[in-house]
């Protein structure tokens, strides 16, 4: 640290003895750096500037400012110092005066400082001064260039050239963002708000429903406009409506869900505090534009010296200053002397007439177009961008009446919209229809001198024509530098290119709106017939397509790009790339965000493919003009195209269109080819609007691409459908277009989009065989049946005419196969897709229709497989199926399906196949499948419990009672079926190589030898019946949970009495043995059975006392009585059950003497 004194040595001793006049405190320090030396530069406050060198800390130079200009009594306020001129020993100062009477009043003088660096360094003031007052606002920075002083006052900057005459000083002023953003959200004028909603009244005359998101659409379109939009700003206002939503949590919110976030509040804040909408988004506005000034106020200038930029450092971002474009002059100023400079109105018009009648045009139109002020075209536009359920012409025609009529709105409306009482409505109203009826009376006048001026309505529609030429965007064909200098540089450029774009679309607009008023009054002002024709046939259509390029590109500079499609982890991992992926994750991270708009993407797109934008580290900002010399080629790159090849901009959307889907824009560009489109259907031409070049056919292949590919970024089922059914609409126009197999065959495979992947088809017939194909494998490929089906079924009709006409220049396509390949390849993937939707009924009659067998009969095994699968295999047993020559190939998969499905799945084949063959009469087929149902269950009752076997015997029973009902109703003659082991050979015959999942148990009925060998061959009513009373008597031993299985060996059905005898099954045990036993052999199992149910009584009698007496001890050892060896159980039931085993004897004693 050093000291800053006076003159050492003697001077310091001469000072003990006389001291000088003192300096005042120090206002102001510099420190300026000159041939590798430091100089510190200082202003006191008496105006005394000195100047010290920090290498020798010794005073080199003092001098007396004094006043120059201002009264005695100014204070000397603040210092600054420019660079040295170059190849001169010149430095620049600036010094701040206030009035210490008027703090309001400010001066700033500029001095030069000579210096001299010879022997000795040599300091000394130039006796010219140039003074510059203040006139209004407070001076917060200055900076001193080469030529000019920049000064930053609170409400604007201001430039002054050097000069030492006041007079010649040329002076430009610049508008800070402040204004913008005021006009932009309705603060300059109260009643700019008021006007959106009294013309929107008029012109809808609809219910809320639909007026009210119209308006709110303005609104917030309006708080999201580049430039206006604030992050900070955003989050401090919602956090003024208790909207506890985090800084980081909103940046990362995507453009649908910040305008969600800010309807919600609207709608929130129209429901609690039960106003009006239109007062509540005035509120937000004004606290959102107090927040914007607070988080954006000003700190100083920024100067580039090596570019000459000149921007703005505010507190939490950067402005850059540009120049005026010509037709942003001639709004703002619109003097004769600023439009007659302007170099493109001056090579239009070379008469000074024609420039003066240009120059009152201007004055007309300007003063037409402020009556509704800027709301009208705020609503024009609105209406182009949505879907509006009224016309942009109809708008137009309205607000013509508007301007004639005055508005059509009932009172409380009205009163809604001012917020006022009765007296304030009226007093509105009647100001409103005399501010109309001046300006009738001043456009009558006006347009009567104008027409006295020219002698000719002829003259003045040719200047009108000439100036909307100026309009048109300007054409530029150079190779456009997309490398800008830094993220601030392509941010002002965007910014700029709306800013230009939205002049010339509102000046379009108010041209539009003036010549649709002087058709109205063409009577008044005396426009001839051929005028007005020369109005609605030629400038009117030129100015919907100025307006129409114009709308797309602010479309483009104010909507946010979508964010980066979201892929899958194996799509991440099969892209991963350690070295080059970082460019890809910086792209990724800036799509989405509401300030990374779709004017961004082609700025970065221009010229370069690359995603890695690693120039944009900031080297210079650009200066002033520079801003405007690129924004017009940008603008000429979006209109004209890289050499400006295009002949108009509907063919330019389209490329536009490619880039934007190739940067996943699918909505995007979706809503640029739809506005295309209605700007195409509103030209009112006597010419087709398909172009001979396939134009057309291609806008149309690539929206269906880009509505395809929104269905796949998860969209709602209604908004999914509808997309569906557009891109299935939108291919099918594709394909019958002119020009169309030329036209799509052409496209590049890096566009994109989905290739086509065929070339070479010239007949018609081919060309939408393959291109339907086409649609059906990429409808395929997104998992939409029914846009596959269509297609397929569109290929279909084209495969006879195609194949006819043989068009062996078709390459890599199927146009060298059969018909019936072509046709049964194609019925089966119209099968798939509608077995897909479950419309079973037109995937049966795929099968039917289909030509190729083999296919055929795939689809119906697969068609039966999916109808079990999905629970809707009855429909085969209904009559909604015509299986006409199917019958026998659909029993036959029924019935392969069923011998190797499990027994217990529902529902069950087997008794669906005895539906199936009731349903046709053939009882015989179902009597042999319900007894192949209850062989089944025999063979794997088995392997269960007691529960599981005594279900499985039921169902067995119901099965034999179904078959042998079945042979009922077959002529005795004729009523058997074949044994198991054939059955099994009706179903295996037709697929001897099938291999299925679960195989059949061949080897059972070898396994149980036993059984009665005349089963083996035919089985007729009577074998059936024996079957059912064998399974009745197992089925009842199950119940009592004794497992019992016949046997078939010898004496096995005496047994089987014996046992159910012993569980008291008596009804069982006589209808077995009167069953199966004849003569002789049936007395004598009479008598033995009998005679076990005899000695049962007995028994039960001795017993019965003995438990009575030794009720706690087990069972007796002559339990072991019983026959066979089998446990018997004890009954220790009371008299009475005791009494009736002998009366339950004497009963059958009776049955079986009144059977003989």
């Amino acid at each position: 640290m050093h000291e800053l004194r006076d003159e050492a040595g003697i001077s310091r001793l001469w000072g003990l003895i006389s001291r000088g006049k003192m300096v005042g405190t120090v206002q102001e320090l510099v420190i300026l750096e000159l041939h590798e030396k430091k100089f510190v530069f200082v202003l006191h406050l008496d105006g005394t500037l000195r100047i010290w060198d920090l290498a020798s800390r010794s005073r080199v130079f003092s001098n007396n400012m004094g006043t120059v200009t201002m009264a005695a009594g100014a204070t000397f306020v603040k210092l600054w110092v420019g660079q040295p001129y170059p190849d001169s020993n010149i430095i620049p100062l600036a010094v701040l005066y206030r009035d210490t009477s008027d703090e309001n009043l400010e001066m700033i003088s500029l001095y030069s400082i000579l210096y001299n660096f010879g022997d000795r360094i040599v300091f000394s003031m130039d006796p010219s001064v140039q003074s510059i007052p203040l006139e209004e606002g407070r001076c917060l920075d200055v900076k001193l260039t080469l030529d000019k002083i920049w000064i930053l006052k609170d409400d604007e900057l201001v430039s002054h050239t050097f000069s030492t005459n006041i007079d010649e000083v040329e002076a430009f002023s610049y508008a800070l963002q402040e204004e913008f953003v005021a006009d932009q959200l309705f603060q300059s004028s109260e009643h700019l708000a008021d006007e959106i909603l009294r013309i929107t009244h008029s012109i809808f005359k609809s219910s809320k429903d639909d007026i009210f998101p119209f308006v709110s659409s303005i609104f917030l379109r309006r708080l999201l406009l580049p430039g206006v939009h604030h992050n900070a700003t955003l989050y401090a206002t919602l956090l003024e409506y208790s909207r506890h939503l985090g800084e980081s949590e909103l940046q990362t919110l995507t453009a649908d869900g910040l305008k969600k976030e800010i309807l919600s509040l609207i709608e929130h804040e129209v429901g609690s505090e039960k106003v009006s909408l239109l007062h509540c988004w005035k509120c937000f506005f004004t606290r959102y534009f107090h927040n914007w000034c607070k988080n954006n106020a000003l700190y100083g200038l920024l100067v580039d010296s090596s570019s000459d930029a000149i921007g703005l450092i505010r507190k939490n971002s950067i402005s850059l200053f540009r120049s005026l474009e010509d037709i942003e002059r001639i709004v703002e100023v619109g003097s004769s002397e600023e439009v007659s400079e302007l170099t493109g109105l001056v090579d239009i018009f070379n008469d000074d007439l024609d420039c003066d009648i240009l120059i009152e045009l201007l004055r007309c139109v300007i003063s037409f177009s402020q009556q509704l002020g800027k709301t009208a075209s705020s609503i024009f536009y609105e209406s182009l961008l949505t879907t509006s359920v009224i016309s942009s012409e109809d708008i137009v025609r309205y607000i013509v009446k508007i301007l004639e009529t005055g508005y059509c709105m009932s009172g409380p409306v009205l009163q809604t919209s001012t917020s006022g009482d009765h007296i304030v409505v009226l007093e509105k109203e009647l100001a409103d229809h005399k501010s109309l009826r001046k300006l009738s009376i001043d456009m009558f006048l006006s347009l009567q001198g104008l027409h006295k001026k020219a002698s000719a309505w002829g003259r003045i529609l040719k200047v009108i024509e000439g100036f909307l030429k100026f309009l048109v965007p300007q054409k530029v064909i150079q190779n456009f530098n997309t490398e800008v200098s830094s993220n601030i540089n392509s941010s002002v450029i965007v910014h700029t290119t709306f800013q230009i774009a939205k002049v010339m679309f509102e000046s379009a607009w108010d041209f539009l709106l003036f010549l649709s008023y002087l058709v109205d009054i063409s009577g008044q002002v005396h426009l001839l017939h051929d005028d007005i024709n020369k109005i609605q046939l030629d400038l009117v259509p030129m100015l919907q397509e100025i307006i129409f390029e114009w709308l797309i590109i602010i479309f483009f500079t104010i909507t946010p790009s979508a964010p980066a499609v979201t892929e899958d982890f194996n799509s991440k991992l099969s892209s991963l790339q350690i070295d080059n992926n970082m460019g890809k994750r910086l792209w990724n991270e800036k799509l989405g965000r509401y300030d990374f708009t779709l004017a961004y993407t082609f700025l970065l797109n221009v010229g370069s493919s690359s995603l890695d934008h690693s120039h944009y580290s900031s080297e210079h900002f650009s200066n002033v003009q520079s801003f405007i010399n690129k924004t017009r080629d940008f603008i000429s790159w979006i209109i004209w195209g890289q050499t400006g090849g295009s002949s108009t901009f509907l063919t330019r959307s389209i490329d536009l269109a490619f880039i934007l889907f190739k940067h996943d824009q699918y909505g995007a560009a979706e809503q640029l080819l739809m506005i295309a489109e209605a700007h195409l259907l509103k030209e009112k031409t006597s010419q087709s609007i398909q172009d001979d070049d396939g134009g057309w056919c291609i806008r149309h292949h690539l929206l269906g691409c880009c509505l395809l590919a929104q269905v796949q970024c998860g969209l709602h089922a209604t908004q999914k459908d509808k997309k569906v059914s557009e891109a299935i609409r939108c291919f099918f126009r594709s394909s019958s277009g002119n020009g169309a197999s030329e036209a799509l065959q052409s496209l590049s495979d890096d566009l994109g989009i989905p290739y086509l992947g065929f070339n070479g088809c010239t007949s018609i017939a081919a060309w939408k065989l393959q291109y339907y194909q086409w649609a059906m494998q990429l409808f395929e490929r997104y998992s939409i049946s029914e846009g596959a089906c269509q297609f397929a079924l569109a290929a279909l009709e084209q495969v006879d005419e195609a194949l006819y006409m043989k068009d062996d220049k078709c390459t890599n396509n199927s146009v060298n196969e059969s018909v019936t390949t072509i046709k049964g390849r194609l019925w089966a993937n119209v099968f798939i897709f509608v077995l897909d939707l479950g419309r079973y009924y037109d995937a049966y009659c795929a099968i039917i229709s289909n030509p190729d067998e083999e296919s055929k009969y795939i689809c119906l095994r697969r068609f039966i497989i999916v109808l079990y699968e999905q629970g809707a295999i009855k429909i085969l047993c209904s009559n909604k199926l015509p299986l006409i020559g199917l019958v026998e190939k659909v029993e036959q998969e029924l019935a392969w399906k069923a011998e190797r499905s499990d027994i217990s799945a529902k529902p069950n084949l087997y008794k669906l196949l005895y539906a199936f063959q009731l349903h046709r009469h053939n009882w015989r087929r179902a009597a042999s499948y319900m007894y192949l149902y209850s062989a089944r269950l025999r063979t794997e009752a088995a392997l269960k419990d007691s529960v599981g076997s005594s279900l499985m015997l039921q169902e067995r029973l119901n099965a034999l009672s179904s078959a042998v009902n079945a042979l009922h109703l077959v002529h005795p003659a004729y009523a058997w079926i074949d044994s198991l082991a054939e059955g099994s050979y009706l179903v295996n015959e037709y697929y001897p190589s099938k291999k299925a999942k679960r195989t059949p148990d061949e080897h059972s009925a070898a396994d149980n030898d036993a059984e009665p060998q005349g089963w083996q061959s035919s089985i007729d009513i009577e074998k059936l019946e024996n079957e059912f009373v064998l399974t009745s008597a197992e089925y009842m031993l199950s119940l009592v949970n004794f497992k019992w299985t016949f046997s078939g060996k010898h004496g096995a059905l005496s047994d089987l009495a014996d046992l159910l005898v012993q569980n008291n099954l008596y009804d069982m045990a006589f209808t077995i043995l009167l069953r199966f036993f004849k003569g002789s052999g049936l007395k004598r199992e009479l008598e033995r059975v009998l005679s076990a149910i005899s000695l049962k009584c007995c028994l039960d009698k001795v017993e019965s006392s003995w438990v009575e007496e030794h009720s706690h001890l087990l069972t007796s050892s002559k339990h072991e009585m019983v026959a066979h060896g089998s446990p018997a159980t004890v009954s220790t039931t009371p008299q009475t059950d005791r009494n009736s085993c002998w009366a339950t004897l004497k009963l059958y004693l009776v049955r079986i003497f009144c059977y003989h």
